[in-house]
């Protein structure tokens, strides 16, 4: 490979090409797609890559966009997007030049290049990097973020051991330039202005077929020459002031003559004043150096107190990061040894643990030994678990089980024990149940005397009964006197009182009761309980009286009997004085909930020495445990968890303490750091800039007044009234002096034509920044040459033959001009022969070839500047010019129409410009030169590629080496006739072809290119498909882009 190519363009974060790699052809690259797709955004990055100068850069496409695009709309999602190219300098031998793009106008576009190493100067066999080390888009971005140069430059230093290194600066993009020729990357120095200006112009060339037309004079001639008119109006605007200065100077001598006395006057009067103020000013002066040496000495104390701190500053922070280290160590040391220590004390702790568990064990043990429980039969008991009773529960059952197991002997006898008693309690109940139903009877009965009771018949009768009538018929109470209406089972009823006769009650003498007879049944009645009421009819209302108060009673103490027996049941305190059994009650028995209870007891009991032999293992499973906490020798267990807790509290407070101590200086560190150091030395930059500032002060005022009164001392302040009159005052006093030479300085300025109207710059700076220096008034008015007023007779002889050598100087000057114009006329003629050289042999459509023809204006002809060196010294040879007030524009325009008899109107700008003197057409002819033909829009664009080339050929040589590429951005306006012209010219002058298109042509080629598909984004319209549909194509295959690589590979 004789040049070095492109071998890839790469983007990153950038419109349609958001993050993309496309590899280039050595030959051919075709971008294909659809309009919209971004093709040209592809010419304008390659553009952007090259020319960073905003006045240069200039976008061919076309946009909706009222002001075009612009390279900053180029960047997407980002402040800063990235376009770059990797180049391949010789085989496996790489560099990368690219160019960062801003999202504002207020930053600069920035080129960058990566390179192995940051030194510039080296060979480039130094600068390389293998194809292994190639950056492509992915190495642009860390973590999915997109980053800034800074940032990329030190990612690519530490993650790709490669150099980025990018230019802001117009010296450093100089730099860069003459890089890329020197170490031929580039055939073109771009570094020179005029070289860059041509590059951008051709690059843009193939971009903007729409704006370069063929058939217009001015348009070729902007883009061949890069000269401007412009660029001669500041080559004449360089001399103008000279040509003015020779012309005013001319028309100067004829009143200097007449103004010179009236400046003698004026001068020698201001002179008396200017003495006058001197005086004044030497006295103040002194004063003002007195003040500037105090403010010297406060400024320089004050800096060096300023330094002293910094000088601290940065001690302290030595000491501090000395100490980093060391504190490091202690802090690490203390951390492991807290760790461990907090470690143990966890140990401990549930060594402790363990400890209380086996003493409780081992309390409960001993529960267990003390409690002397009684021995009781093994038996089952299924739904009683051991394991739910705790050991103090146990022996608080035990305690309370062996009392009633020694009274009862067994279980089975306490079991027999619940049942009789609630037998007899059952038996009870019952018989409270019927006296307390009896005796609410009786006492209803009583108390309402129904008609339909037996009881109401007998009250009615008032007859006397035996005892055992009357025990009959408390006995009967419930019989019906008559039938009732709504019988039940067992109801009875009578209908006379015969039923209560003697002769049917027999007295039984052993049970003391009574015998009824029912006809065949008798009944047994049992004896009156109460004492007898019928007994005396006439005390019946007594009686009864009383037997109510009887029966009131009695179910009072039976609710009190009930109450005891319901407390009994419940296992309340109850009175057992109130219940009426002759039956020894046993409240502990009380029910077989309470049984159940002894019964679980008694089981329990039966399973003590299984929980023994349980609380035996519990603790040496603590024991065990407590070894295996493996407590070290460090740790006494007989101390306390708190005795080992205070000592780790203190430890870490110390801990903390060093952490504390650290985080302290690391603080002070970077607060010395960010804040204090560079606070210090700004202000002692500050201090040391006034100290500086005032010792210059000070030393001027000393030049000064040496050089204003050499013949004064300036430290001889006691002198005069320098220390007896303030500062103010002396001040004053030379002010009011100075203004009145100000005043009368101004008058004069104001008074001489020469000087007024600020037309002498000399002394226009001196009454700008009110210095008002006489010699320079008098210098201005009189003259380098006359100098002082006492020199002018002598000068006045003189003008004359002055007058002469100005009008020689003015065409002097002209012809220095005009000479550059007619130079360049000629240089223009031979860029167009030699383009015309280069288009032989160059066939469009086939037939015809392309011509650019030069031709010289008849009307304006150029030979008129030749003409002005012999026609201007006869003309004004004898001085007589007729200057008048007009313009140095137009004192050459007439000279030009005197000489030449030109008539019509014309510009001082087209005289300068060579290209006013000649127009450009350009032809497509048949190889004769007989036919012409007006050409197809693909001729014409065929026609446009073609005079970039050779542009871009005369440009780069051919003898250098270095990238050499085209952009042929208008195929679709060639037919594949015209497109085949430019493979073969690129191949012949070493050239890459780029190619943007919506249909890539093919190629008789047998070398192939590669074509590039781009594919719209789904997603986001503004981000292409990030894989594009690549190819290697030939005029026969078509292989996808990675399998071709692959295919290489092996």
């Amino acid at each position: 490979m004789n040049n070095p190519k492109i071998y890839s363009l790469s983007t990153v974060g950038i419109v349609k090409h958001y993050n993309q790699d496309y590899l280039l052809h050595e030959q051919r690259t075709d971008f294909t797609g659809n309009n919209g797709i971004g093709k040209s955004i592809l010419a304008d990055l390659i553009q952007l890559i090259f020319i960073h100068d905003d006045s240069l850069i200039e976008f061919g496409t076309y946009s909706m966009d009222k002001d075009g695009r612009s390279a900053y709309t180029l960047p997407k999602d980002t402040s800063e997007g990235y376009a770059f190219m990797n180049i391949e300098v010789s085989e496996n031998a790489f560099i990368t030049i690219g160019v960062c793009i801003p999202n504002k106008r207020s930053k600069r576009l920035k080129p960058f290049v990566i390179l192995k190493d940051l030194d510039l100067d080296k060979n480039i066999e130094e600068l390389t990097f293998s194809a292994s080390q190639l950056p492509f888009h992915n190495k642009f971005i860390n973590h999915g973020q997109f980053l800034g140069l800074a940032d990329l430059t030190r990612h690519f230093r530490d993650e790709h051991a490669l150099c980025l290194q990018y230019f802001i600066t117009n010296d450093d993009k100089s730099r860069y330039y003459s890089f890329l020729y020197k170490k031929d990357i580039l055939s073109i120095n771009l570094s020179i202005r005029s070289n860059l200006k041509s590059f951008a112009k051709i690059i843009q060339s193939f971009s903007r077929a729409k704006s370069l037309n063929l058939k217009n004079s001015k348009s070729l001639k902007d883009f061949i020459f890069e000269d401007t008119e412009k660029d001669y109006q500041e080559l004449f605007i360089s001399h103008k002031k000279e040509l003015e200065r020779q012309i005013q100077e001319y028309k100067s001598l004829e009143k200097e003559i007449e103004e010179l006395e009236n400046k003698q006057v004026a001068l020698t009067h201001l002179k008396t004043i200017e003495d006058e103020k001197r005086i004044a000013h030497l006295i103040s002066i002194k004063s003002e150096i007195y003040q500037f040496k105090k403010s010297r000495s406060s400024s320089t104390a004050k800096y060096n107190a300023s330094r002293s701190s910094l000088e601290g500053f940065k001690k302290n922070l030595d000491n501090l990061k000395a100490r980093e280290p060391r504190l490091s160590c202690i802090l690490l040391t203390k951390e492991t040894s807290v760790s461990l220590l907090r470690n143990e004390v966890n140990a401990l702790r549930k060594y402790e643990e363990y400890s209380k568990e086996i003493e409780k064990l081992r309390q409960e043990k001993k529960s267990i030994e003390d409690c002397d429980a009684p021995v009781v039969s093994t038996f089952e008991k299924n739904d009683t678990n051991p394991d739910d009773y705790q050991t103090q529960d146990l022996i608080k059952r035990i305690k309370e089980f062996k009392d009633i197991f020694i009274q009862y002997g067994s279980v089975p006898d306490m079991l027999a024990k619940v049942e009789q008693q609630r037998s007899v309690l059952s038996k009870r109940r019952t018989e409270l149940q019927k006296e307390f139903a009896a005796n609410e009877t009786i006492l209803s009965l009583i108390k309402l005397r129904e008609d339909g009771s037996i009881l109401s018949q007998v009250i009615d009768k008032k007859q006397s009964l035996s005892s055992g009538q009357e025990a009959t018929l408390f006995n009967l109470i419930d019989t019906h006197w008559g039938k009732p209406s709504s019988p039940s089972d067992g109801t009875m009823y009578t209908e006379s009182l015969s039923a209560f006769s003697k002769e049917n009650i027999i007295p039984d003498q052993a049970s003391g009761g009574y015998w009824l007879r029912m006809g065949q049944i008798n009944r047994f009645i049992p004896p009156l309980q109460q004492a007898q009421l019928f007994n005396d009819p006439d005390k019946l209302d007594q009686a009864l009286k009383d037997m109510e108060s009887t029966i009131t009673a009695a179910k009072s103490a039976l609710q009190a009997e009930q109450k005891a027996l319901d407390d009994f049941e419940r296992g309340s305190s109850f009175q057992h004085e109130k219940i009426n059994l002759d039956y020894q009650l046993d409240q502990r028995l009380k029910d077989f909930t309470a049984y159940e209870n002894y019964e679980t007891t008694a089981y329990l009991i039966s399973q003590l020495d299984e929980r023994f032999e349980k609380i035996v293992q519990e603790i040496q499973s603590c024991k065990d445990k407590q070894k295996e906490l493996g407590l070290t020798s460090r740790i006494d267990t007989s101390k306390s968890v708190e005795f080992y807790e205070k000592d780790l509290t203190a430890k870490n407070k110390n801990l903390i303490k060093i952490s504390s101590q650290i985080a302290t200086e690391d603080t002070r560190i970077k607060t010395l750091k960010d804040e204090l150091i560079p606070s210090m030395e700004s202000k002692c930059s500050s201090d040391e800039i006034d100290a500086i500032k005032f010792t210059e002060k000070y030393d001027q005022k000393l030049t000064d007044f040496k050089k204003l009164y050499p013949e004064e001392d300036p430290k001889n302040y006691d002198q005069g009234s320098i220390r007896t009159i303030s500062s103010e005052e002396l001040v004053q006093k030379y002010q009011s002096v100075r203004e009145r030479y100000n005043q009368e300085y101004m008058l004069i300025v104001a008074k001489f034509e020469d000087t007024s109207n600020e037309k002498n710059t000399e002394v226009n700076d001196q009454v700008n920044q009110l210095k008002y220096n006489f010699h320079i008034l008098e210098q201005a008015l009189l003259g380098s040459r006359i100098k002082h007023i006492d020199n002018i007779t002598e000068i006045l002889r003189e003008l004359n033959g002055s007058r002469l050598g100005i009008v020689e100087a003015i065409f002097e000057t002209m012809l220095e001009i005009f000479s550059q114009t007619s130079k360049k006329f000629s240089q223009y003629r031979s860029v167009i022969n030699g383009l015309n050289e280069f288009f032989k042999g160059k066939v469009i459509s086939n037939k015809y070839y392309f011509q650019i023809q030069f031709e010289a204006r008849k009307d304006f002809t150029i030979d008129w500047i030749y003409k002005l060196q012999d026609e201007s010294a006869s003309a004004y040879k004898s001085g007589e010019i007729a200057f008048s007030d007009i313009s140095v524009e137009s004192f050459v325009e007439d000279f030009f129409k005197k000489a030449t008899g030109f008539k019509r109107g014309i510009k001082f700008s087209d005289l300068l410009d060579p290209r006013t003197y000649f127009e450009l057409n350009t032809k497509l002819e048949n190889e004769a030169g007989d036919k012409e033909t007006p050409g197809s829009t693909g001729e014409t664009y065929a026609a446009l590629v073609l005079l970039g080339i050779g542009r871009l050929s005369k440009v780069q040589s051919d003898s250098k080496k270095g990238i050499k590429f085209i952009i042929l951005e208008e195929t679709a306006n060639l037919d594949a006739t015209n497109f085949g012209t430019f493979p073969d010219l690129a191949k012949e002058h070493g050239y890459q072809i780029i190619t943007m298109t919506p249909k890539p042509y093919g190629s008789d080629s047998e070398d192939g290119w590669i074509i590039h598909h781009l594919i719209p984004g789904k997603i986001d319209t503004d981000i292409n498909f990030p894989i594009p549909s690549s190819y290697v194509k030939t005029n026969r295959t078509s292989t996808p882009l990675l399998e071709y690589i692959k295919s290489q590979k092996k």
